[in-house]
């Protein structure tokens, strides 16, 4: 009960964060409309946008140092193009994640472990990264604002004028880093894990490598601001870092929001904020969006090129890696989708487009069509959690709302990007029909403290958005009632509380599902059901279950079931389950929402080989 409080605790606050944010966005651009910001992505220079995208390809190429010299630290080297496939695609995903998976432990653990390291290396590999990161963002950060101080604005803080004395405390911590590596001998103990410490010559490496990649991802935002003689790069540095700080600390995901509102509000002495807000765009367009569009490319290549039986085995390196990461890139690229539908919705249509359809299409198809389109980017971002589950339906559904979220871009506005990203994302998802083999509810699914957040942050987003876009509209209960061409804000609102409303429903739904009692032990009736099911099972280790002291929990024919203990967080299943193999893996997906619901570790034991992909999928 406290932990679930202390969840709600942290996700209240980090919603609050990010409106806090977006007030101060507001205000700050209040002299300004969407059409300003528009206006100066549009003045980008190519020089700058060709600079920031190779200073993005140097800065991820600079990170899979970091693997490295974490897996020289553990001392088991691999391939660099192994390390650096592993390094893109986690940061490519994690970067738009946020602090909870920063250093892309979910996605390292699904290739590393495909390619012979144990679960303690890849511990030591994650920390090590983590550790990395840090390292060097303290040193670069801690010497930026000792030598180049930034100066805060009265308006923002009376008491704090400097950060000199953060980039003390940044410096202090650097060195004692360096100093454990120097003095400390004897291994770091971190429950039953032990962690040798890192050599100096290792530890130096690690600041050397991280400060220069903070450095170049600082580079790639300085590129697409406008020169200007008050803003040096040793001074905008100081203003990156802060940001990107207080970003993370924030535990938005990606920062969003955050990072902006300090940016802005930091430049805006120098430069106009709408011309800020246009670089930060493209910023998070460039160095962000890009690189996971080309992770989501290549799995989508892998997954066709596969099937032809001439090139099967130039990728059988491959097949592993594509197998395991495929949902969880189109998991995301499918949340993305919906955000692109409800952003959409939220912003005006290019007046010259909406001129074209007068003449060919029907204003009625015009209404339905946008508000339509919202309804499926909801849809879409509440059944990105049914993929990353595997489920079916889920599938499906996805299928039909990417392939009518396009039609729906077409006819509400000519969108023909939007369609074509829609459609990119409609055929790498046909492509994989393979990896989504649950027949499970979807309503089943209830959603974790950190699909709320996610959820709700794009809510809240594309909302405040609209709002933005249309400020210049008094609002007027007539508004709901005004269908034109010209009338993007009624639109707007009418999309914008259908969105919500699917939202709300399908939460409610999840939420009044009836939960069953998941920790009693058995009855002697289930006692007496397993008798058929374990006389069939050859795994002697079935018998256990005839102890009583473990609980059970069966399959929905009732023909299967899992034997499992609760030990503080961790819920051990007793074996593979025992049953049909067609039943394997629904059972075993039920075990993991099971524990998902009670905040708990799923844990396999005494497991064997055959079902490893399945526990892998986990």
């Amino acid at each position: 009960m406290k932990k679930k409080l202390l969840q709600s605790i942290g996700l209240i606050f980090s919603l609050s964060l990010l409106i806090a944010a977006l007030l101060v966005i507001h205000y700050e651009l209040k002299e300004y409309d969407i059409q300003d910001i528009f206006y100066r992505l549009k003045r980008l220079q190519s020089l700058s946008l060709f600079l920031a995208v190779i200073l993005t390809i140097l800065s991820y190429s600079l990170m899979t140092v970091y693997d490295t010299l974490a897996l020289r630290y553990i001392h088991h080297p691999l391939k660099y193009g192994r390390t650096a496939i592993a390094s893109f695609i986690s940061y490519s995903i994690s970067n738009n994640m946020g602090l909870l998976i920063l250093s892309g432990a979910p996605v390292r653990y699904r290739l590393y472990s495909a390619w012979g390291l144990t679960a303690v290396e890849i511990a030591k590999v994650v920390v090590f990264c983590s550790l990395s990161l840090w390292a060097g963002f303290f040193t670069l950060g801690g010497s930026v604002f000792l030598i180049e101080p930034l100066i805060i604005p009265s308006t923002v803080s009376s008491r704090f004028t400097s950060v000199r004395a953060i980039g003390i405390i940044f410096l202090l911590l650097s060195a004692g880093y360096i100093m454990l590596s120097v003095f400390r001998k004897r291994p770091l103990k971190i429950g039953k894990w032990e962690f040798p410490l890192i050599p100096l010559k290792l530890s130096l490496s690690q600041i050397t490598v991280s400060s220069l990649d903070w450095a170049l991802v600082g580079g790639v935002l300085y590129v697409l601001l406008p020169p200007h003689p008050g803003l040096s790069y040793p001074g905008f540095m100081g203003i990156f870092m802060l940001a990107q700080f207080l970003g993370i600390i924030s535990n938005v995901p990606g920062g969003l929001g955050v990072f902006e509102s300090v940016v802005i509000i930091l430049l805006s002495p120098v430069m106009e904020p709408s011309t800020i807000l246009g670089s930060l765009l493209a910023f998070r367009g460039i160095y962000y969006i890009l690189p996971l569009i080309v992770s989501s490319v290549l799995l989508a290549t892998f997954e066709i090129v596969q099937r032809k039986e001439g090139v099967k085995k130039t990728f059988r390196v491959f097949s592993r890696l594509i197998t395991v990461l495929t949902p969880h890139v189109l998991t995301f690229t499918t949340f993305m989708g919906g955000i692109i539908l409800l952003v959409s919705g939220a912003t005006p249509a290019l007046g010259s487009r909406l001129a074209w359809l007068r003449d060919f299409v029907p204003l009625p198809v015009v209404e339905i069509s946008h508000f339509l389109g919202s309804l499926a980017g909801a849809g879409l971002i509440m059944l990105a959690q049914g993929l990353q589950r595997r489920l079916d339906a889920a599938y499906i559904l996805t299928l039909i709302l990417l392939g009518m979220g396009a039609l729906f871009s077409l006819l509400k506005g000519l969108d023909y990007e939007e369609a074509s990203i829609l459609l990119v994302m409609f055929c790498a998802l046909l492509a994989s029909r393979r990896h989504f083999y649950r027949k499970a509810s979807l309503i089943g699914q209830r959603f974790t403290p950190g699909w709320t957040a996610a959820i709700s942050a794009v809510l809240i987003c594309t909302a405040w958005l609209g709002i933005f876009s249309y400020k210049h509209i008094e609002y007027s209960n007539n508004l709901w009632w005004q269908f034109t061409f010209a009338g993007d804000a009624p639109r707007f609102l009418r999309a914008t509380v259908g969105a919500v409303v699917v939202i709300l429903v399908i939460s409610t739904a999840k939420l009044l599902r009836p939960v069953t009692p998941e920790f009693s032990l058995p009855a002697s009736s289930d006692l007496e059901k397993i008798h058929s099911i374990t006389a069939e099972s050859r795994n002697t280790s079935a018998n256990l279950a005839f102890l009583g002291d473990k609980s059970l929990l069966f399959s929905g024919s009732g023909n299967s079931f899992i034997m499992y203990g609760v030990e503080g967080r961790s819920w051990i299943a007793m074996g593979d389950p025992i049953g049909p193999n067609e039943e394997t893996a629904e059972l075993a997906w039920r075990f993991r929402e099971m524990c998902d619901r009670h905040d708990g570790w799923t844990v396999f034991y005494e497991v064997g080989t055959e079902n490893l992909q399945v526990y892998l999928d986990l």
